[in-house]
């Protein structure tokens, strides 16, 4: 059984439980990804903010090099010598995306980072072992920093800032499959960045979403 969340309909989610526009971008060498979001900040400055010697940053323009029933991410790691993993990034309205597909760039790098900058920053690192955790600062001040095997809702989202509380409970309410324990569902981070930075689309409408892609 599959529950929609609020503007966020199963039918735009994986088997998981994860946002099919970020499992679409996986490759099979992806061991640790992170998504951030942060506000009012241009996706080239937050990518030169993150990795200052990102390079081949450049904007996805042609609507047929993004059509997405290739890679992306495995296409600037094809096409780049000696390339440790990829961030792409994107605009929605107010909120800018980073998603980086190894991790290696945010590694040591955390949402203070970009909230001194743009004001509010999320981000969500999970690996394929299992571990999710979940940060959130506002104007260079970290103000939630949990595990997933840690959350209780009925201790922290009350402890959490309202639109991040708001989003947590949303995703939270999404149920993968009934077999699979409730513990288990670490994509519920994830899906709640996405729905409080507004990032409820399908893996095609990436097509209509200012793009960047860097290597590191």
């Amino acid at each position: 059984m599959s529950l929609s969340l609020p503007g966020f309909p199963s039918r735009l989610l994986d088997q998981h439980g994860l946002p099919l526009w970020i499992s679409d971008l996986t490759t099979p060498a992806d061991r640790t990804e992170v998504l951030h979001v942060v506000r009012d900040l241009h996706p080239v400055d937050a990518i030169r903010n993150m990795v200052a010697d990102a390079d081949f940053i450049h904007p996805l323009e042609s609507r047929s090099a993004r059509h997405f029933q290739g890679n992306p991410i495995s296409e600037a790691i094809a096409n780049g010598e000696d390339c440790e993993g990829v961030i792409m990034a994107g605009l929605s309205g107010r909120w800018t995306f980073l998603y980086d597909n190894m991790g290696l760039a945010s590694s040591g790098f955390e949402t203070q980072d970009f909230s001194e900058r743009g004001g509010i920053s999320a981000m969500v690192e999970q690996s394929i072992n299992g571990f999710s955790r979940l940060c959130y600062s506002t104007e260079g001040r970290r103000a939630t920093a949990i595990i997933h095997e840690d959350f209780d809702p009925g201790v922290d989202l009350a402890r959490m800032p309202s639109e991040l509380a708001d989003a947590c409970a949303a995703a939270s309410r999404y149920k993968a499959n009934d077999a699979i324990p409730k513990a288990t569902d670490i994509n519920m981070f994830t899906r709640a960045l996405c729905i409080m930075a507004d990032l409820i689309f399908a893996s095609e409408q990436l097509n209509n979403v200012p793009l960047w892609i860097a290597r590191y």
